[in-house]
């Protein structure tokens, strides 16, 4: 497991995770360089902190040590989403993975990582709360854009969109998950 953090939630982010049943292996720090936002009278918060877990062993078969700080710019021309985060840095994080592992992202977004696990050679399947960001993901994979959706119930269940097939990735988009927080049930 891997969640992106900043200095802020850091602490929080990994007692839920050490609660939650999973073994806090370390941190990775990824340095934004100088293209992150200064605070003038302050120290620029130009790192994020990348928690790292397990439940139970990790693979010990991988045979590789990558570094635990990262320095990769996030430029303005490939940010595709609020949080987003550069392609090099996903694919450095995927590297401590054996090869043809499989990749979950609930906060999929503009599909960064399900394109570094496509460059990676790796399968991955993508969660997208958003309509418009789950467009984007899709060209930007080269996908075909399907907006096939199940009819919502009068009460405001979530709809689920098709699958989005690819050959190395998988994204199967939730299109709007807000009435999820209000009603127990969805249809689907």
């Amino acid at each position: 497991l891997m969640v992106f953090s900043d200095w802020r939630q850091l602490p929080l982010t990994s007692d839920a995770l050490q609660i939650a049943g999973w073994t806090w292996r370390g941190i990775v720090s990824w340095d934004k360089t100088e293209s992150c936002r200064p605070q003038l009278g302050l120290f620029r918060n130009q790192c994020e902190y990348i928690l790292t877990a397990t439940k139970g062993r990790y693979n010990k078969t991988v045979r590789t040590c990558p570094a635990g700080c990262v320095r990769t710019p996030m430029f303005s021309k490939d940010k595709l989403h609020l949080t987003a985060k550069p392609i090099p840095l996903m694919e450095h994080l995927l590297g401590i993975l054996p090869p043809g592992s499989r990749i979950l992202d609930p906060f999929a977004g503009s599909g960064t990582t399900l394109a570094a696990a496509r460059n990676k050679g790796h399968t991955a399947i993508g969660i997208e709360l958003s309509p418009d960001y789950h467009r984007i993901a899709c060209d930007r994979l080269g996908l075909f854009y399907q907006r096939d959706y199940y009819s919502p119930s009068s009460e405001g269940s979530f709809h689920i969109a098709t699958t989005c097939p690819t050959s190395a990735v998988s994204f199967p988009p939730i299109a709007t998950m807000r009435p999820l927080l209000s009603s127990p049930s969805f249809h689907a």
